[in-house]
């Protein structure tokens, strides 16, 4: 980091005497959890309607009650995932004690685009809010929240996500620190049938998944095992349009 002094006062001539440095990305960490907990690397496949959770750090400034604004939010990049809710709050990486009924108490939170981004915004106009928020200035918060898969999400497109840290110093200078985190995806296929001959699309037609080393699909308990006997596979039925 290159600091070059003496900084001009932008209100009128002189320099400033009292400097807040905020480095881009400084103390904000964004990961997609594993099943093991642990930071995953590689794009996660889930099924549609399973859980998975993320996880996001960030370090509340030291002078945040001299802000005018801070907030945090977070935002899927794509359709198809939303989320289920934060699931904790810690400090300090103490597991011990869940802040999230604090960071309720004291912030504004909400639940926005169908559940595809939530956003808590620090309410430092109210004093109770101040004195709880000075109490964790210099420390690192780490925040849990749960999302899952829907069944308008396109099979093999990865969907990502980003989380955000925006605030306002004293002086009305407007930050936005973000770190995005491994992407998801699920797997599967959409079928749509159509007559062979005019090319209108067929209600309840009846048929079964074959590939291309001439298995047929079973599907059970959220398993695809590939079977011989066409008999023995799932039959699925197209809808009103077909699919």
């Amino acid at each position: 980091m290159i600091v070059a002094l003496p900084v001009k006062n932008p209100a009128g001539a002189g320099t400033l005497s009292n400097i807040h440095l905020y480095p881009k990305n400084y103390g904000i960490d964004k990961v997609l959890l594993d099943e093991e907990g642990n930071a995953a690397t590689d794009t996660q496949r889930y099924e549609v309607g399973h859980p998975f959770t993320y996880q996001a750090k960030f370090t509340v400034p030291s002078n945040i009650t001299s802000m005018k604004e801070f907030r945090i939010w977070d935002a899927f990049e794509g359709s198809g995932v939303v989320y289920d809710g934060i699931d904790s709050v810690t400090v300090n990486g103490d597991s011990s004690k869940d802040y999230l009924a604090d960071f309720n108490a004291h912030s504004s939170f909400v639940f926005s685009g169908a559940n595809t981004r939530w956003d808590y915004n620090f309410n430092l106009n109210d004093a109770n809010a101040k004195a709880f928020y000075a109490s964790l200035a210099g420390k690192t918060i780490t925040v849990k929240y749960s999302a899952h898969i829907t069944e308008d999400a396109v099979p093999d497109v990865a969907v990502g996500n980003k989380f955000y840290v925006n605030y306002t110093t004293d002086t009305g200078n407007k930050h936005e620190l973000e770190d995005d985190s491994t992407k998801v995806t699920t797997g599967g296929h959409k079928f749509k049938k159509v007559s062979s001959t005019t090319g209108a699309t067929l209600k309840g037609a009846e048929f079964v998944v074959r590939n291309a080393t001439d298995k047929y699909a079973l599907v059970a308990h959220d398993k695809v095992t590939w079977v011989d006997d066409r008999d023995d596979a799932t039959t699925y039925t197209s809808g009103e349009d077909g699919k």
